[in-house]
């Protein structure tokens, strides 16, 4: 689109700079060219392409994460040689993998993506709008007319949703797990694994820091196989039945609801929870394991499953911590004093 509203020639030699091979003036026409062509990818085809994806198709995939930001990297840098053919070839890569950035600030703007979905997502798209910018300059040098090529890229945005639709496997529910050692026996561990009191202050991590929804305090309304348990964050609460009650052993629920709109949960589905307790040293010492198992449709998936991991890792430790504390001061003997 913004590739065929450029100066064409009839051959490959890109025209002349009308500002000369290396006026300032050439160069900053060039650069808010190359800027207002990409933005103009990133809002009308690059939102067009997410609705695709995401409301069309249901996934979140390389169409939105590294097929938008290399048709933007690839448009800002073709506008800005064929305006400026003689301007700074490092000014043109820099436009074209910042331009994409600029896009996920005004997602961040107008309150459709979270800070630490936006921080999640720019290292994929600026990594893909690198080759776009290469293709793209090299394009400015040697085809006469950007039209037929930029159709092309347009209709990708269709193809390609399409596609990963079609053949991409359905999500599968991925477990992560988190370890803990508690000095205190396993009974001792599990009332405070059911429900706990509030936790005081911000659980640790980047994550929270920015304003992710954190663990606060958890209920439970009867101890037994169909109770609710209520773990409520700062933002939201996850509503959990159990499913499997054996006191001091084994506790697992399936979560029936989660916040729909609490950054950056609502892009997974939390399937189940549980927390196992092993005795160790005799009963003296337990080893809390707490388990969550979720799923999503976002791609690549090895890189999302890895954010995910680490966010609700971060969330297990910060329940274990506080179990732990508690618990081991349940069981502490009685101040002889």
């Amino acid at each position: 689109m913004s590739a065929s509203a450029t100066p064409e020639t009839d051959g490959a030699t890109p025209p002349s700079d009308p500002a000369g091979p290396s006026s300032s003036g050439g160069v900053v026409k060039a650069s808010i060219l190359a800027v207002l062509a990409s933005l103009v990818t990133a809002f009308l085809v690059g939102g067009a392409g997410y609705a695709i994806s995401t409301y069309g198709f249901g996934v979140q995939a390389f169409g939105v994460f590294t097929y938008t930001p290399f048709v933007m990297g690839l448009t800002s840098a073709f506008v800005h040689r064929r305006v400026a053919p003689r301007g700074p070839l490092p000014l043109a890569l820099l436009l074209a993998t910042g331009t994409p950035l600029l896009g996920l600030s005004l997602l961040l703007t107008v309150g459709i993506e979270g800070i630490v979905c936006i921080i999640f997502a720019a290292p994929l798209m600026i990594a893909a709008s690198l080759p776009g910018a290469a293709i793209g300059v090299g394009m400015a040098h040697a085809l006469p007319r950007g039209g037929p090529i930029t159709m092309s890229l347009l209709l990708g945005l269709i193809l390609v949703p399409a596609v990963e639709a079609a053949i991409l496997p359905p999500a599968e529910p991925r477990e992560v797990r988190t370890e803990l050692v508690v000095n205190a026996p396993p009974d001792a561990v599990w009332a405070r694994v059911v429900r706990f009191p509030p936790i005081d202050g911000p659980a640790d991590g980047w994550q929270f820091a920015l304003g992710v929804p954190s663990p606060a305090y958890a209920e439970l309304d009867v101890d037994e196989v169909g109770g609710l348990r209520r773990c409520v964050f700062t933002e939201g609460v996850f509503d959990e039945r159990v499913s499997v009650w054996e006191p001091g052993r084994n506790l697992t629920f399936d979560v029936e609801r989660q916040p729909v709109a609490s950054e950056p949960y609502v892009h997974a589905r939390i399937l189940r929870g549980r927390f196992l307790l092993e005795p160790l040293d005799d009963g003296r010492r337990t080893r809390i394991i707490g388990s969550t198992w979720y799923e999503h449709d976002l791609r690549p998936k090895l890189y999302w499953d890895a954010c995910a991991d680490d966010l609700l890792h971060r969330v297990h430790l910060a329940v274990l911590e506080h179990v732990r504390v508690l618990a081991e001061a349940d069981a502490a003997p009685d101040d002889p004093r």
